[in-house]
């Protein structure tokens, strides 16, 4: 270990110098896009310091880069939490209305944001809600920028040097890990993946410890790393429920293939499983806490995809499997003989009985799949354009993957290293049984990757984790280790490098003549948002619309909706598909009442009602969703006229407001139909109209139009 006295060397200095600046560097062209969108279209509304969202009428401007509006929510809770003081937050009302919705993300990023802004808040004179909305733009680079000072300087530490230098290099340039730190995107999966690169750099410095250092000091990296990873299960239970399983599978490799070396007193350094499963247990179950009691406990325990006990014991059940059979083979014991004597791995026996009772509930629950798939995070990174794909088969499947395959898959390279040294190294070498317990987080991780997109990220956090094993100082005390070194030294900037460039290119990309569709989409759900608060006014308004849309417009607009696009709103999402599809006026009516609608809005831009509408009746051509396409709305709906803004790129689309009204009569009905045609310049179909009334109804006043 590197001694605090010691003057940090130049050329780390440099390395972290450089990659601080790169991350400052690319976050301000986000931002700066960012703002560019936001500015766009509708003007800035008026600001309002006894509003929740610093705005009027809890209206919002801030458009970001985040095409599943999971920022959306993010910002929006942080700013009621900060306004209402309800810290730990449990459930929202804009959504799911009138019952509202549960609120599926942790607490830790709301703090972190909320801290953040209340920080920039003794620097500027925003209200709390806009400083959040303000602070939102930068969160993801400066989470980035925090954590390469605290890891590259733990490194710098542990490993020497060279090693701190390719880490923060990596750490700011290595794609596609780098490209989820963007700026105008916030989301907690860059905090996960910040805590995950600490959960592996605790026990990856625990692993090397010289043997003429303490045991206390091994013990400290280990505790470090379960500290680390139960509030990265508290924030993503996913990312450090597979680093835990996949260690524990690599540990258990390990210790098999070392055995010879674990009998030896010379070369018997036994690690301390205990105490890092332990660390991990006890952090959960205090996070868990935190975050439910003493009112929501059963809140949480029914939430298994959330942070749950389950978890805790899930990993104290790992640590103690791998207690029993390393003790096994320190005392030279069969496996048999264990077997024959239970109190001796009774430690043991409760391990497996809880691992296998963690994972059998949460397969019960059928929430086990979410612990490894966010829906909000089918791609492959956060930045605009990132690959968006079912799976890794379906991205090799499309005819332009881009230069973004290349920069993903090239840091698989660092295996060629780790390999080498494997088959060159001595038994008794002191790299070997951590290179060999950190390739499973690197193989679990990939397979997951094929699967799902964003566990690349992973994957490559896990290969610059072993490959400082290689870069360390201590590498340099022998030809091989310095063969080794230099290998890896090329390996690491051969997958850094590509990263470099592409994620450069994306940040300092000049804006382009017409509006990317996932932006002009943003800017017209912005408009309509401020269309429609303005003219329902105080009372608000509660919308049926594509779940996109809905989210955009209770953010930007304060209104509320049923259907968004967040997992725990499955109750809003169901009531949409029924409404969708209904085939009578009459039940739709009943529905929308019970609901307490006040519009319907379809988008030409996103076609999701059909999606309601297809999920919610096999005969999808006499639904609700149906007429209204074909301009034959129930007598209790109104059109309302609605003119999109101008702007190059959008002149082919459009959208269609319909307000809940009392039932009318079928000549007013008609009548109102036709000033919708006249108002929106559609004047056939006002014609049309204006025959059916001529002929149906024309001693009726109503007709008139």
């Amino acid at each position: 270990m590197v001694s605090l006295s010691r003057p940090l060397p130049l050329l780390f200095i440099l390395s972290l110098l450089a990659a601080g600046a790169t991350i400052l560097w690319r976050a301000h062209h986000e931002v700066k896009r960012v703002d560019g969108l936001t500015a766009q279209g509708s003007p800035e509304p008026a600001r309002d310091t006894a509003s929740p969202t610093g705005y009027q009428a809890g209206q919002r401007w801030l458009i970001t880069s985040d095409p599943h509006k999971e920022s959306y929510a993010l910002i929006a809770e942080t700013q009621k939490i900060a306004s209402d003081g309800p810290w730990r937050l449990r459930e929202v009302d804009y959504d799911n209305s009138p019952t509202g919705r549960a609120v599926d993300r942790a607490s830790p990023y709301r703090w972190t944001l909320a801290a953040t802004a209340a920080v920039g808040r003794l620097f500027t004179d925003n209200s709390t809600g806009r400083s959040i909305e303000r602070t939102a733009r930068w969160i993801e680079p400066l989470i980035q920028f925090g954590f390469l000072l605290l890891l590259s300087f733990w490194v710098w530490r542990r490993f020497g040097s060279s090693a701190a230098g390719i880490f923060a290099l990596g750490w700011a340039n290595l794609y596609p890990l780098a490209g989820n730190f963007i700026g105008g995107a916030p989301n907690d999966y860059g905090l996960s993946l910040g805590l995950a690169a600490a959960t592996l750099l605790g026990l990856t410095a625990g692993l090397v410890t010289p043997s003429g250092e303490q045991a206390t000091t091994r013990r400290h990296g280990f505790l470090l790393s379960g500290f680390c990873g139960g509030i990265g299960i508290w924030v993503t239970p996913g990312i450090t429920i597979t680093l835990v399983a996949t260690l524990t599978v690599g540990g258990l490799i390990m210790i098999w293939l070392t055995r010879r070396q674990l009998t030896t007193p010379a070369t018997a350094h036994p690690l301390p499983w205990r105490a890092w499963a332990t660390s991990g247990a006890i952090t959960t179950l205090v996070a868990f806490l935190l975050e439910y009691a003493p009112g929501n406990l059963g809140v949480g325990l029914r939430r298994f995809d959330l942070i749950h006990p389950l978890h805790a014991l899930f990993w104290w059940g790992c640590g103690e499997c791998l207690v029993g059979v390393q003790t096994s083979v320190l005392r030279g014991q069969a496996f048999g003989a264990l077997i024959k004597a239970p109190r001796k791995i009774i430690g043991s026996i409760g391990g497996l009985v809880a691992l296998v009772g963690s994972i059998a509930g949460l397969a019960s629950a059928g929430q086990l799949t979410r612990i490894w798939f966010d829906p909000g995070l089918s791609r492959l990174a956060a930045h605009p354009g990132s690959v968006d794909a079912a799976t890794t088969f379906a991205w090799l499947g499309q005819p332009h993957r881009g230069p973004a395959l290349l920069a993903t898959l090239l840091p698989l390279c660092l295996l060629g290293p780790v390999g080498f040294f494997l088959v060159k190294a001595v038994p008794t070498n002191a790299r070997r049984p951590a290179l060999l317990l950190l390739l499973g987080p690197v193989i679990g991780s990939l397979i997951l990757s094929l699967f799902f997109l964003q566990w690349w990220a992973i994957t490559g956090l896990s290969l610059l984790v072993i490959s400082l094993l290689l870069l360390g100082d201590s590498m340099l005390t022998s030809s091989l280790g310095l063969t080794t070194r230099r290998l890896a030294l090329i390996a690491t900037f051969i997958a850094i490098f590509p990263g470099a460039i592409s994620l450069a290119r994306i940040a300092s990309a000049p804006p382009k003549s017409t509006v990317a569709a996932t932006d002009a989409s943003s800017l017209l759900e912005r408009d309509i948002a401020y269309w429609l608060a303005n003219r329902v006014g105080p009372a608000g308004a509660t919308i049926l619309a594509p779940p996109n849309l809905t989210t955009s417009l209770f953010y930007h607009g304060g209104l509320r909706g049923i259907a968004s696009p967040y997992v725990g709103n499955s109750a809003g999402f169901g009531a949409a598909v029924r409404i969708a599809g209904a085939t009578s006026p009459d039940e739709a009516l009943a529905l929308v009442n019970q609901r307490k609608l006040t519009h319907l809005i379809l988008p030409s831009w996103d076609g999701f009602m059909d999606e309601y509408a297809r999920l919610g009746a096999t005969q999808v051509d006499t639904t609700l969703t149906a007429m209204l396409h074909q301009w034959l709305p129930p007598r209790w709906l109104k059109p309302v006229p609605y003119t999109l803004p101008l702007a190059r790129g959008l002149e082919n689309q459009f959208v269609v407001v319909y307000e809940v009204v009392d039932v009318q009569d079928n000549a007013t009905a008609l009548g109102r139909l036709g000033d919708y045609f006249i108002a929106m310049q559609q004047l056939g179909l006002a014609q049309s109209v204006a025959q059916t009334l001529e002929t149906s109804f024309a001693n009726d006043l109503g007709a008139l139009i």
